[in-house]
């Protein structure tokens, strides 16, 4: 299913980063770890791998060289919308066979487990 797709070979935790990256903010690790539940060790070895592929760049500010900060490199930003765009395909493709009522009571019923 997800060969020649725009996840094909990524690990499912690059996936959540760079979702989360493509978000305005001023992203760190602390603040990603914070904002995805996850370990420091889980979000560091992501941004190696992400870094590698030149989708992501670590910067010092120049007031502040003691954060670094995290950003989506103009070829992330352009895999994140592609990422996003398909999602959004599977889950029209997915609720493609279901009514209009069952959708709406589907995405009810989401948002509401979503929501805690």
């Amino acid at each position: 299913m997800l060969v020649g797709s725009a996840y094909s070979d990524l690990h499912v935790n690059d996936v959540g980063l760079l979702a989360v990256l493509v978000q305005p903010g001023d992203w760190n690790v602390r603040k990603i770890t914070r904002t995805l539940n996850a370990p420091f060790s889980t979000i560091s070895s992501a941004l190696d791998r992400l870094e590698k592929r030149k989708l992501i760049a670590r910067r010092r500010r120049p007031g502040d060289r003691r954060v670094v900060y995290i950003e989506l490199t103009p070829a992330g930003i352009k895999l994140a919308k592609k990422l996003r765009a398909t999602q959004i395909e599977t889950c029209r493709s997915m609720l493609v066979g279901l009514s209009p009522r069952d959708r709406e009571q589907l995405i009810r019923l989401v948002a509401q487990v979503a929501q805690g």
